[in-house]
């Protein structure tokens, strides 16, 4: 069986759990947070094991406002100190995330809109300088600012019938913002995908600027495959960020509270 097997056959199993829950749960909370534990399981069984999959809160530690709640967060899991660790929501430090997911049961402009206010929320942090380790010399070096972390919009379904309709509604909500903040990649489970990047080779633009264009692939039968080779292909050349912990030392009580009062 083929890795495209594989991923479809997942696919598969991801559309019945969804649509049988849904049936089954009534209250919108629970509901969301079984779509979220099916996204995040798919991704725990198929990513490489040096990245972690949870969810929570994004930190800087040039002291800016925390994030706004991210169901999903992928992060360095060798090298990311959880500044506040529990088993349902915690917080990141910047530096160790690749990309964070909002996942909806269905999209439409509503959901698109507050989809890009809250990665909007963990783009406009700001990375520490960071540090890059030498195996043989005890050393610290500078390195510049990277690009920030994927933002990424997973949605069961969609009020929009045409993926076009999407594209619109999406280039129409990112005029109101920079570059740098823009959704890289909305997936629509078995209708297709709007991304920055190149659609024959599935690689990802990530350095957006306002020569970015999105593009569709609506190849719906193996939507959740392409998703997972694009993201792979960015995981897999991503640059090592280690956190300066040092930086992060001082890091406010205020704002540790701030994000376990917002999970109230």
């Amino acid at each position: 069986m083929s890795l495209k097997e594989i991923i479809r056959a997942a696919s598969k199993s991801m559309k019945d759990v969804f649509e049988g829950r849904t049936r089954l749960i009534p209250h919108p909370a629970y509901k969301g947070a079984e779509r979220e534990q099916e996204v995040a399981a798919f991704l725990r069984e198929y990513c490489p094991k040096r990245f972690s999959v949870g969810s929570g809160f994004v930190a800087s530690a040039k002291r800016q406002p925390i994030s706004d709640q991210q169901d999903i967060v992928i992060y360095d899991a060798l090298n990311c100190p959880l500044l506040c660790p529990g088993t349902i929501s915690q917080i990141f430090p910047i530096e160790s995330v690749y990309a964070t997911i909002q996942v909806k049961s269905c999209l439409d402009k509503k959901e698109l809109k507050s989809s890009l206010k809250n990665i909007k929320s963990v783009k406009q942090l700001q990375m520490d300088s960071g540090i890059t380790r030498n195996t043989m010399v005890a050393s610290v070096a500078v390195r510049p600012p990277s690009a920030p972390p994927l933002g990424i919009v997973f949605a069961f379904q969609s009020r929009w019938k045409r993926l076009s309709a999407v594209k619109k509604n999406l280039e129409n909500m990112h005029t109101q913002s920079i570059p740098r903040h823009w959704i890289n990649i909305v997936c629509i489970h078995n209708k297709g995908i709007l991304f920055y990047g190149n659609p024959e080779n599935l690689s990802l633009e990530t350095s957006l600027d306002n020569t970015c264009k999105l593009a569709i692939l609506d190849d719906a039968e193996d939507t959740l495959f392409n998703f997972y080779v694009m993201l792979l292909g960015h995981l897999s050349i991503a640059e090592e960020r280690i956190p300066n912990i040092v930086a992060y030392a001082g890091i406010s009580k205020n704002t540790i509270q701030e994000a376990l009062d917002l999970l109230e």
